[in-house]
């Protein structure tokens, strides 16, 4: 099993927190889980070392950057 977490990027590029992003197995798992933490700041979903994709809230919606 892959290991997936989402850091989650606050005003000024700063961490505000991280969740681990169990039971997902594939890079579109993380993000589709990852995107509900998305709410008010930027969501970096990372896979060890990898940066899979940058998400953020767009007109209420979740764009992956």
């Amino acid at each position: 099993m892959a290991t997936y977490r989402a850091f989650l990027v606050g005003k000024g590029g700063h961490f505000e927190g991280v969740r681990i992003l169990d039971g997902c197995d594939r890079d579109d798992d993380a993000i589709a889980t990852a995107s509900r933490y998305v709410n008010g700041c930027a969501v970096q979903v990372w896979n060890l070392t990898r940066l899979v994709a940058t998400l953020r809230l767009e007109g209420g919606q979740v764009i992956n950057d």
